[in-house]
């Protein structure tokens, strides 16, 4: 006897980051902060450290990164 479960997904309030999982060293990447849901937050700015000792602000940036690391 086969049963079926059904669930629904709910809206999930959470921050969220899209961004490539591999890219190369010269290669532009684009982080996105659009799928973020955090009702109840009135977000004026995303502020994105990227440990390189460059930051910018937006909600979708761009960046290319000109060495080889791990993260």
């Amino acid at each position: 006897m086969k049963r079926h479960i059904t669930s629904k997904l709910k809206n999930v309030e959470q921050p969220y980051i899209t961004g490539p999982d591999n890219v190369l060293s010269g290669q532009k990447l684009r982080f996105s902060a659009d799928s973020t849901n955090l009702p109840g937050w009135n977000i004026l700015r995303y502020y994105w450290n990227f440990g390189d000792e460059s930051i910018m602000v937006g909600k979708e940036v761009d960046k290319v990164f000109t060495k080889t690391r791990n993260v």
